[in-house]
């Protein structure tokens, strides 16, 4: 028996979030607020110098460099 590591209530052995330490309640109320944020986050950079750095930073193909 594990213990939600948020409200205190019992975790049963089949929950997702077992490993977690959250009770499905808590693992529900917490990937609500996280789908908010993300929905209403704006972007942390609005600077063109920054997406093109970006650009760059992503993985590419070693045939890119022929």
């Amino acid at each position: 028996m594990r213990i939600c590591r948020i409200c205190g209530g019992i975790i049963a052995a089949d929950t997702p979030a077992r490993a977690l330490g959250l009770c499905p309640d808590c693992e529900e109320r917490i990937l609500e607020r996280a789908e908010d944020l993300l929905e209403t986050r704006e972007p942390v950079v609005n600077d063109p110098d920054w997406e093109a750095h970006l650009e760059r930073q992503a993985p590419r193909s070693r045939w890119d460099d022929f």
